[in-house]
């Protein structure tokens, strides 16, 4: 059914970009009374969403068009105190590298990138951690700026199946790729 109302929408046309921002957090080692509950809620949040677009991605992105994910620093590692948390954005990471390989589906030439930001500066974020130091969270509109960059300027992307870590100190943001 969506997919329908989508080539409707689009009149055969295919996009340039699909940007899957969603996301979500929980933490909880394996002996938390919520471990299974939370575990599942951020594979919800993560995997599913990335999945759904993928999906879309396969049918409606153009050639040389970008796919983005949102993982997270803490997944190139250990997670013992977020276990489902690490696992849902360390399978989104996988699945964008898996998507950079041929074979996989994509149209022609396309990127997938994955951002993986140590932690975003949003309004939640600031409610749940009121004390924190803010000069340290990677500011929304630099994402959507080298959003922006990326989709205007594909020669700007980094290497497909990318993981980009952004870090941020003192408010200013550092891309390193894994």
């Amino acid at each position: 059914m969506i997919y329908t109302d989508i080539q409707s929408s689009l009149n055969g046309e295919s996009v340039e970009a699909i940007l899957n921002v969603a996301g979500g957090w929980a933490g909880g080692n394996a002996s938390d009374k919520d471990f299974i509950k939370n575990s599942e809620m951020v594979f919800k949040q993560s995997v599913n969403s990335t999945l759904i677009v993928t999906s879309l991605a396969s049918k409606f992105l153009k050639e040389n068009g970008l796919l983005t994910f949102s993982g997270a620093a803490a997944a190139l590692g250990a997670t013992p105190g977020m276990i489902g948390y690490g696992a849902a954005k360390a399978a989104t990471i996988h699945i964008g590298k898996s998507l950079a390989a041929s074979n996989s589906g994509m149209p022609k030439d396309s990127s997938i990138l994955t951002i993986a930001p140590i932690t975003l500066d949003t309004p939640m974020n600031r409610k749940w951690m009121p004390k924190a130091d803010t000069s340290t969270w990677t500011p929304l509109e630099y994402i959507a700026e080298l959003f922006y960059k990326w989709i205007e300027d594909p020669s700007s992307r980094p290497t497909n199946g990318s993981v980009v870590k952004l870090t941020t100190t003192g408010g200013n943001t550092e891309l390193s790729y894994h």
